[in-house]
């Protein structure tokens, strides 16, 4: 499913660390990044979230002369998805479902992660608990 994605964040990768870290070098990789974003399911604010971050981080950066800037651009893209994900106030999930309750619309919840990763615990858990809130 995200092999198309890794596929195509790699191309990116690759692009930006070949080319200079000036804002008129990197504009049109981070729309191709956009654009690769997008269309892998991923919504456009939160691709547009993350273009921001990475051309905040990138523009004018320094990179080792001897091959540094791949690792730059990939740490560089770390930090920019991680940001757009932290959320400072974290979520009260019981008012959160409660809202969407009261407004008469669902509230979906996504679980990733590999297999082993206690996903259908963490599940189990969060049903109990909205099962003992009355939900």
């Amino acid at each position: 499913m995200f092999d198309r994605l890794k596929q195509g964040l790699k191309g990116i990768v690759d692009k930006i660390s070949k080319t200079g870290l000036t804002e008129k070098d990197i504009d049109p990789l981070v729309w191709d990044l956009q654009i690769q974003l997008i269309t892998n399911d991923v919504s456009v604010q939160v691709a547009e979230k993350v273009c921001e971050e990475l051309k905040k981080r990138l523009v004018g950066m320094e990179a080792n002369r001897f091959g540094g800037k791949g690792d730059v651009v990939k740490n560089a893209l770390k930090e920019s998805i991680e940001a757009v994900l932290h959320n400072e106030k974290g979520v009260d999930l019981v008012a959160a479902v409660a809202e969407a309750k009261k407004a008469g619309r669902p509230y979906s919840i996504m679980f990733v992660g590999i297999n082993g990763t206690w996903k259908t615990t963490s599940i189990a858990k969060v049903t109990h608990l909205l099962q003992k809130k009355g939900y």
